[in-house]
């Protein structure tokens, strides 16, 4: 598109604002968690079911909600580990002695019924999969814990219903699913009106932020393809958060290089920003071949991406020929002291050999107002808590 193409294309939606007129009851509403930009997180949505499957908390429902998933995981399935339960027997039960944990053993949700017999664990994923076998791992975690008398109910829930990597333990289920009961339960029940107006946006941020609302996505495209070209360049210049996290770092790391005691590298990009510490550019900054403009033998990297978040790595780069003794020094002292690294053998050209998450990829939100106070205290946080100790194990290969 030419300069004038571009231009009439944004005034052409300019003139026809009004368009954008049908998504104002989702994007105008003042919303608990939109505004604080919850809608996402999945800690918070966990916290949020905790409360609403606790027959015990003042959200009206008693345990409407908490037997609706109970029913839901057990109705036609036939899993050991729940020895013959029954939707038929979780209707009779009195559910008011439960106990609902968060985080307990690392479960996202473990609900406990002692006069029961009765365990239902949640393990909740929005945004994230599993990793490391959690799934299996938490099961055999249960069965060991409780006894043999206890009846164990597991649900793995996801926003669109995802099979589990333990399908023959954890029940499926989908957002899709808790939206349809919670509505139901309100328009049933008597709620109290604060924890009505909760709830209410509740469904509202599942509705906009986890499960695919087909009214939102049919508006959304009649407006895109009547403006396509002008929603095309507006997508194509907006805030780019990686660059906008990669000049912070940069920025914040230059005025502090003092204070720090490091020498930041010049040629950062939006996706890593790179120094090292003084104490190590001053036995090692002449040993390295491989770095673009550096001859750094150890780089600290601040590896920015959406998908992973914001991560510090502490990389072993190429080394002249002459001090590959100390590269292989330097890998050695990091396996002596654990370091968690990816192989146990100095293969790679770059060799990272250590990790350090400094923001998660579910906290990456250009919108949020304290993303770069964040950055600022888990930098701070690093290089004055963990970052000598580093300097220390490393400074022996010297």
């Amino acid at each position: 598109m030419t300069k004038d193409e571009k231009m009439k294309a944004i005034n052409d939606l300019a003139s026809d604002i009004d368009c954008l007129e049908p998504l104002h009851k989702w994007t105008n509403d003042l919303n608990i968690f939109s505004l604080l930009k919850l809608d996402r997180v999945e800690i918070r949505h966990s916290n949020m079911l905790s409360w609403l499957l606790n027959p015990n908390e003042l959200h009206g429902f008693s345990d409407k909600l908490l037997k609706k998933f109970l029913i839901y995981a057990t109705k036609g399935t036939n899993i050991n580990i729940m020895k013959g339960l029954s939707p038929v027997d979780i209707d009779l039960m009195n559910l008011d002695d439960v106990i609902v944990c968060r985080e307990k053993d690392n479960i996202d949700i473990l609900i406990i019924s002692e006069s029961n017999h009765l365990i239902l664990a949640i393990e909740n994923k929005i945004g994230s999969t599993e990793h490391s076998n959690q799934l299996e791992k938490y099961k055999t975690g249960l069965l060991r814990d409780y006894p043999d008398n206890y009846r164990f109910v597991l649900i793995y829930l996801t926003p669109d219903g995802d099979e589990s990597s333990d399908s023959d333990n954890w029940v499926s289920m989908d957002y899709d699913f808790v939206l349809k009961e919670i509505n139901k339960l309100i328009d049933i029940y008597k709620i109290p009106d604060k924890a009505k107006i909760y709830i209410e946006d509740y469904i509202k941020a599942i509705r906009r932020s986890v499960v695919e609302d087909k009214e939102i996505v049919d508006i959304c495209r009649k407006i895109y393809f009547r403006h396509q070209e002008a929603f095309d360049l507006i997508f194509e210049n907006r805030p780019d958060i990686m660059s906008h996290i990669s000049d912070y770092i940069y920025n914040y790391l230059v005025i502090n290089s003092v204070k720090f005691d490091i020498n930041v590298w010049e040629n950062h990009t939006k996706h890593y920003v790179r120094f090292t510490p003084k104490k190590l550019s001053a036995m090692c900054g002449h040993m390295g071949s491989g770095w673009v403009s550096q001859t750094n033998l150890i780089g600290f990297e601040f590896q920015i991406f959406e998908d992973s978040g914001v991560n510090l790595a502490v990389i072993i780069g190429p080394a002249d020929t002459q001090y590959e003794n100390y590269r292989q020094k330097l890998f050695d002292i990091a396996v002596d002291h654990n370091y968690k690294m990816k192989g146990k053998t100095l293969k790679n050209k770059w060799k990272t050999i250590l990790s350090t998450s400094i923001i998660s990829k579910n906290n990456l939100d250009i919108r949020d107002e304290y993303l770069e106070e964040s950055i600022k205290v888990s930098i701070d946080n690093y290089i004055n808590n963990k970052l000598p100790t580093i300097i220390s194990d490393l400074l022996k290969a010297f």
